[in-house]
């Protein structure tokens, strides 16, 4: 972007405190009824007269978990409780939205309650109940209608927001239709854009096809963002399950847990050590010109890849020079029924 923008310059464009501040700004400034963004029920219209407190980033733990959760937005009335749930930099899992509901039963039993998920793409949004969705675009475009007479700092502020926003959701849009920029980019948010991506591949691949069990984001060992995606028989039998990190969709092995503490390691390690060469003499995987783990070292390490395949050279040996985030889909679901193939040729499974 050419223009001055006062986040950008604070490097604070991408951080979701920041859109949790701003939000609560909108909420509170007295001539625009920023109510007016979420469904018109009656809750919302009771919500609206009532006093009300609003909190960012309030901690709370559910039951005796020892891990505490962060509610973005929380909007507390007389009767009614609103959490607005903002997720800009990656999409949420259903499990974090099921545990949030959860809280509000335990934290607020005598309230209603009122959920709305903010992300950049309702397509990739996990369908939760209670929990309502809207996306970036949306309050972009109801800024723009509902604050264009405000005058002063206030219009000062709202105008450098809503440049930097609009400019990410144009970039969304683009790496959305086309991941394989964001492969070949060396922009120095890449790992924003990654896992923005995969969070939503993940929901889209666990909610779509009973196979896949879970996802988790992460960084691993480098600083490359990545994805790890477990079909469930894969995982509980072998401790192998499907890994994309940067352009590379690999098949990994986590032998001994991903606690590093299963006990029957050696059995696993053994298991990957035969998978390993099967896979080698395997013309399943002639297609995507592979890269193939040096069995030899298989025991010395703790985590490692059996076969991977470079997005970018499989995307071209297709003939494909554009790759949505649904070529990227239909890959990883071929990239496992080929492995599943050989698992249960071979009997592994």
């Amino acid at each position: 972007m050419s223009k001055f923008n006062i986040f950008k310059i604070l490097s604070k464009d991408d951080k979701e405190l920041i859109h949790s501040a701003f939000l609560q700004f909108l909420l509170e400034y007295a001539p625009v009824d920023f109510y007016q963004f979420f469904n018109q029920t009656y809750d919302i219209a009771q919500l609206r007269q009532e006093k009300k407190d609003i909190v960012l980033e309030k901690g709370y733990r559910l039951g005796k978990e020892k891990k505490r959760y962060r509610f973005d937005v929380q909007i507390k009335g007389e009767t009614s409780v609103l959490l607005i749930e903002n997720k800009f930099k990656a999409f949420p899992y259903k499990e974090q939205l099921e545990s949030y509901s959860n809280i509000l039963e335990q934290e607020f039993k005598k309230f209603k309650h009122l959920q709305y998920l903010l992300c950049f793409d309702k397509q990739f949004a996990p369908k939760v109940k209670n929990w309502n969705v809207k996306d970036y675009s949306e309050l972009l475009e109801f800024i723009k209608l509902n604050y264009n007479k405000v005058e002063g700092d206030e219009r000062i502020l709202i105008n450098h927001y809503t440049q930097f926003l609009e400019e990410y959701i144009k970039q969304y849009a683009l790496y959305k239709s086309n991941v394989l920029l964001v492969f070949y980019s060396r922009i120095t948010n890449k790992n924003f854009w990654l896992k923005l991506i995969y969070s939503g591949l993940g929901n889209q691949l666990v909610s779509n096809n009973i196979v896949f069990e879970r996802f988790e984001l992460g960084s691993g060992s480098t600083s490359l963002a990545l994805i790890e995606i477990f079909p469930a028989v894969w995982y509980n039998k072998l401790r192998i399950h499907i890994q994309l990190q940067g352009n590379v969709l690999k098949l990994y092995c986590h032998p001994k847990g991903l606690l590093g503490s299963d006990s029957n390691w050696e059995v696993y390690t053994q298991n990957h050590f035969e998978i390993a060469e099967h896979i080698k003499t395997n013309s399943l995987f002639e297609n995507y010109n592979p890269t193939y783990k040096n069995t030899s070292n298989l025991k010395k390490d703790g985590t490692y890849y059996l076969v991977y395949i470079d997005l970018l050279e499989y995307f071209r040996i297709k003939g494909l020079d554009k790759c949505d985030t649904d070529d990227l889909t239909t890959c990883i679901y071929e990239f496992y029924d080929t492995v599943n193939k050989l698992l249960v040729v071979n009997k592994f499974i």
